[in-house]
């Protein structure tokens, strides 16, 4: 049999865009190696290297300059872009020939097989300017900026944020979302928490159990390790009829922890039947001595447990789709029915989405799950938002089950305190014409940047489609919160109009119409909070592309070290003398 590798490569000049991508047969009798010099890092934590007869080619777990030797991988279907079928190629690393000096060893024992860290290999220096080029290069290919103005990247937190730590390179996620994964070596607990795995070119990712996660603190880490075994003994000895049936559905956990350790930790479930019962069975912890102890890790002082349905099972759990049968038709536990547990079907960001003009929801994480149930414990967690000044009471925010919060809370006050700073000074420099100060925050989830800068404004209107992501707080007089769909409630908002619009959209950033209402309604500033450098990229061009706005500042941050993932707050100002 004559079998064939599909490969892609650049026709262009060494530094222009590439414009046109060509995609070519080559056979394949056996495995290709190949010796490649890295060229640089791209979003996405790969390195990017070019052949001569393959083209573009990417390699994960490599620095720039670095000579290694690879072996294609096989190549992930053609998708079709501009008209073009692209196809990528990728490569995994057999031997690093010429190692870079910024080369370290991982921490981590499932290091390049799990999908939550790309870059442990990497020193610390080496991640912050490969997070500043990626922004550069992202605004100059994909945004238009001939010289973007990017300032240096921001990777420690301010000393008033770090929470008695000397540094935020590990140990600093405080909330994850863990996939169910067997543990058949452990029988008091058949199933572990763990992450999805990575796998180059494969859209359907086998899970990853570690042993111990370094990124997480301290005590998310306690928690991802003893909750499976807690929770499964826990509903063995319930009365409550099928109760361990029900945690058999379970397919996901959400936990997230606030700076006192308080956590709330919300099991998935695939069917809506399941959960009645996994929250009757919790519920009567309540009334057990055994686990009020405040040492107990579960105590109802120090944790609150939830369970939702997560109405899009095939994309939150198995790998068998939808489950249908009554929790009474099914009550095989799961380590005996085989079913493969701790699979999904991965959805990656295409270019559709990056060039697409629909509003997308935030991920499935909330969008596709049903308002969670409280069982126990804590309903809420509060957060103390850093004090605008001395003369100022510090906010108290409260959110609750599956309220978005960043997951680096140290860098999360050190960019609010930057922004917050940044138009203390603009603000004085530059008093809007209208005395009614008006901030309209987008996307605003539990309200972090609309609350953190309200002392500025007489009034914050706060926009979020999603009510579980919404602040569960008391909010103070002149903050209004709203649930709709941002682009819906941009089409209709009249007086009064926003003096600084803030938006912090999903990856996949705002759409066409989203821009197209708030570069109309802004009558100052437009304060762009990002998490993916491609789509503000996007954005940045179809804002400045109006001719009334200017790119005044991107400021990035390394919210997330041992990962390529990096954020940025992007300003934009009204030109006085628009271009005609």
């Amino acid at each position: 049999m004559r079998l064939c590798v599909l490969v892609s490569f650049y026709r262009n000049n060494p530094g222009e865009d590439p414009v046109q991508e060509t995609t070519v047969a080559m056979p394949q009798h056996h495995p290709i190696s190949l010796d490649l010099t890295i060229e640089k890092l791209v979003y996405g934590g790969a390195g990017l290297a070019r052949h001569p007869d393959y083209g573009v080619i990417f390699v994960p777990g490599v620095l720039p300059n670095e000579t290694v030797r690879v072996q294609l991988t096989p190549t992930a279907p053609a998708t079709e872009r501009n008209g073009t079928k692209r196809s990528l190629t990728h490569a995994t690393v057999m031997d690093v020939i010429t190692p870079s000096a910024e080369r370290v060893t991982p921490p981590c024992e499932v290091f390049g097989q799990c999908g939550g860290c790309q870059w442990q290999h990497m020193a610390p220096s080496a991640q912050a300017n490969a997070l500043h080029g990626i922004v550069v290069e992202s605004l100059k290919r994909l945004g238009g900026c001939s010289n973007p103005p990017v300032a240096s990247l921001i990777d420690q937190p301010n000393s008033t944020c770090v929470e008695g730590k000397t540094s935020s390179s590990y140990g600093y996620r405080s909330r994850a979302q863990w996939h169910v994964v067997p543990n058949d070596n452990n029988p008091s607990a058949p199933w572990g928490l763990g992450y999805q795995g990575h796998a180059a070119g494969d859209e359907t990712l086998q899970a990853i159990l570690p042993g111990h996660c370094p990124i997480l603190t301290a005590s998310l880490e306690k928690t991802r390790q003893a909750l499976p075994q807690w929770v499964f003994e826990t509903l063995a000895n319930s009365t409550v009829e099928y109760a361990l049936e029900a945690l058999d559905t379970v397919v996901w956990v959400d936990a997230q922890e606030n700076a006192q350790q308080q956590q709330c930790i919300t099991l998935l479930v695939s069917l809506p039947e399941a959960v009645a019962p996994l929250v009757e069975a919790l519920k009567a912890l309540a009334t057990t001595t055994t686990i009020l102890t405040p040492e107990s890790p579960f105590s109802s002082e120090r944790v609150g447990l939830f369970v939702a349905y997560a109405a899009d099972s095939q994309q939150l759990g198995t790998d068998d789709g939808p489950q249908s049968a009554q929790l009474e038709q099914d009550a095989t536990p799961r380590r005996h029915r085989g079913r493969r547990f701790g699979q999904r079907q991965s959805r990656k960001l295409t270019d559709a989405d990056i060039e697409g003009d629909t509003e997308v929801a935030p991920a499935a994480a909330v969008s596709e799950v049903i308002e969670p149930q409280w069982a126990y414990g804590l309903k809420r967690l509060t957060e103390t938002l850093p004090s605008p000044t001395q003369d100022e009471t510090a906010l108290t925010l409260t959110r609750q089950s599956l309220g978005f919060f960043q997951a680096n809370r140290p860098m999360a006050f050190t960019a609010l305190q930057w922004l917050d700073a940044w138009l203390t000074k603009y603000l004085a420099e530059n008093p809007p014409e209208n005395p009614w100060l008006v901030i309209l925050d987008l996307f605003s989830g539990s309200g972090f940047w609309g609350l953190g800068l309200a002392h500025h404004a007489q009034q914050v209107i706060a926009v979020e489609a999603v009510p579980v992501a919404m602040p569960a707080v008391n909010m103070p007089d002149h903050v209004i919160s709203v649930t709709d769909r941002v682009e819906a409630f941009c089409s209709t908002l009249e007086d009064p109009l926003p003096t600084i619009t803030l938006v912090d959209p999903p990856r996949v950033g705002c759409s066409a119409a989203v821009i197209r209402h708030i570069t109309a309604l802004t009558s100052d500033l437009i304060v762009y909070v990002s998490c993916n450098p491609t789509t503000l990229a996007r954005d940045t061009q179809r804002i400045v592309a109006t001719g009334d706005w200017a790119l005044t500042v991107v400021q990035p941050f390394a919210f997330f070290p041992q990962t390529s993932h990096v954020e940025s707050i992007a300003i934009f100002t009204r030109q006085a003398n628009p271009a005609e």
